[in-house]
């Protein structure tokens, strides 16, 4: 637990100093750090807990909102998908 932990403090971290992260449709940039972790994660069991803690934060936030913070949707996409028009 203290792994996932530690690897959600990342995940915030990176979020917070690298504000031009890219974001995907749908995964935002959560859902972003998860992808490039799973791709670089090797020999790193750190880079594995920061991909699993993401794509948990990433799927909590979808689940609670409907969506992931930072995904490329724009305003009026939201309103259309939320039925709020």
């Amino acid at each position: 637990m203290i792994a996932y932990g530690t690897g959600g403090f990342a995940v915030g971290f990176l979020e917070k100093q690298f504000p031009n992260l890219p974001t995907l449709p749908v995964i935002g940039k959560k859902g972003a750090i998860a992808l490039a972790a799973y791709m670089l994660h090797g020999k790193h069991p750190f880079v594995r807990d920061v991909g699993l803690a993401a794509s948990a934060i990433a799927g909590y936030e979808l689940g609670s909102t409907g969506r992931v913070t930072g995904d490329v949707l724009g305003e009026e996409d939201d309103e259309v998908l939320s039925g709020h028009m």
